[in-house]
């Protein structure tokens, strides 16, 4: 499932798969216009990590490590709005799937 496309936003930004064993284990791919063929490949984060970011700030400080810094630098206030939206988002999701999968 998408959660932003090139076209409408400078992110790419899905559900890569629910085959986890665990919650904890699904991933969300992270792809922003700008960046790199090798960025792309890198930019697949999971459910536990990205849940342990509470704010935007922190946000941007876990990308800041993850993206090289041409990239990073072109990232606009309205992408990292974007961004911070889609993970929440896919969170939620994220949640909601594997509630359902217990009942």
């Amino acid at each position: 499932m998408a959660y932003l496309r090139w076209g409408d936003s400078h992110w790419y930004i899905y559900w890569e798969s629910t085959r986890a064993s665990r919650k904890e284990d699904e991933l969300l791919a992270v792809w922003h216009t700008y960046a790199s063929y090798k960025e792309l490949g890198e930019c697949k984060f999971e459910y536990e990590e990205l849940k342990r970011i509470g704010c935007m700030e922190e946000l941007k400080h876990f990308l800041a490590n993850k993206l090289s810094k041409s990239t990073f630098k072109r990232i606009t206030k309205k992408d990292w709005e974007e961004l911070w939206q889609a993970i929440r988002l896919w969170i939620e999701d994220v949640n909601g799937w594997w509630e359902g999968k217990k009942e």
